[in-house]
C-alpha cells in the first residue's frame, strides 16, 4: 500500500508525541501549552503542522481543546537577526544559538515577552551564559527538525 508524504509525514508525528505529550492539569494558564510550543517549533519547518497538531489532539481524543487550537493565532518571534546585528552582535555561529535561547525564553513567557523584553533583559542573561559554557554543550540544544516536519523535496527540471 502506497501513502502520501503528507500521510506519511502525519503519521510519523502521531507516533512521536502520542506518548510524550498531553494536556496540562486544568487549573494550568493554558493546557494547551505543550501543543502551542510544539506548533511553534515545528511550524518553521511546515507551514501546515497546525493541522496535524489538531489530527494529534483527535487521536489522543481531547475533542473539546481542539476548537481552543484552531481558533489560536500562531504568534510571530519578535526577534530577527538583523536585530542582534544592530546590538552589535557579530554574525557567526552563536547567532543561531542565541536565537534559539531567545525563542526559548519568549515561549515560556506564553509568546508575551516583547522584543524590547527579550532584547534588553533576556539577551544579556544569554551572552553572559554562552561565555561561560564551551559551544559543543549548546550545541546540544538546538532543534533540528523531526524528519515528519521537513519540506517536500521537489525535483527541479533543467
Amino acid at each position: 500500500m502506497k501513502y502520501s508524504n503528507d500521510c506519511r509525514r502525519l503519521s510519523q508525528l502521531l507516533v512521536t508525541y502520542r506518548d510524550s505529550i498531553s494536556i496540562l492539569d486544568s487549573s494550568s494558564i493554558d493546557p494547551l501549552k505543550p501543543y502551542k510550543d510544539l506548533l511553534i517549533d515545528l511550524y518553521l519547518f511546515d507551514s501546515d503542522i497546525k493541522e496535524k497538531i489538531i489530527e494529534l489532539l483527535k487521536y489522543q481524543y481531547y475533542l473539546n481543546e481542539i476548537q481552543q487550537l484552531i481558533d489560536w493565532t500562531i504568534p510571530n518571534f519578535p526577534i530577527s537577526g538583523g536585530m542582534l546585528a544592530l546590538k552589535g552582535i557579530k554574525q557567526g555561529t552563536n547567532y543561531k544559538l542565541i536565537l534559539n535561547e531567545l525563542r526559548q525564553t519568549w515561549k515560556k513567557s506564553h509568546f508575551k515577552a516583547t522584543e524590547n523584553q527579550l532584547l534588553d533583559e533576556s539577551l544579556p542573561i544569554i551572552l553572559k551564559n554562552l561565555t561561560t559554557t564551551t559551544t559543543t554543550a549548546q550545541q546540544k540544544t538546538v532543534v533540528n527538525p523531526p524528519a515528519f516536519a521537513l519540506p517536500k523535496k521537489r525535483k527541479h527540471k533543467e
